[in-house]
């Protein structure tokens, strides 16, 4: 099957595209739907669509998303702990910045919420482990 196994690694947020609709899940979700054999991993995770972005990583299991910055200061970053805790334990992944935010303190704010037991390790590495196929 073509792109089977593949990954691909795009940025979505209200920063990106000439207005706010180009981060909107809705695009992501029916890309996911079109190359369900592709893992799709989305730095900035759709922010400000917070609550969107988590529904359509329930709905498809491709999608990867990575809330970086934005899931530790922005509004709405509760939910992505909330999601984690909950039903998006093993497709949420940890992720900076970098050089916007420099790693020692996204690593700090990244580990100030309250986590489930277990949870923060899948998200700082344990999901991109399994992702990438790396040795556990």
């Amino acid at each position: 099957m073509p792109g089977a196994g593949a990954h691909v690694l795009f940025t979505l947020s209200a920063l990106v595209g000439s207005d706010i609709s180009h981060s909107h899940p809705v695009h992501l979700d029916r890309v996911a739907a079109d190359f369900p054999e592709v893992s799709l991993i989305v730095r900035h995770a759709c922010w400000p669509w917070v609550t969107q972005a988590c529904g359509v990583g329930v709905r498809r299991p491709n999608v990867y998303l990575i809330p970086d910055a934005y899931g530790v200061s922005m509004p709405g970053y509760q939910q992505w702990v909330e999601a984690a805790n909950t039903y998006l334990a093993d497709r949420l992944l940890f992720g900076t910045a970098f050089p916007i935010v420099p790693l020692k303190p996204m690593v700090e704010a990244f580990r100030r919420p309250a986590w489930r037991d277990g949870v923060r390790e899948k998200v700082e590495y344990k999901n991109a482990q399994t992702l990438l196929r790396l040795p556990q």
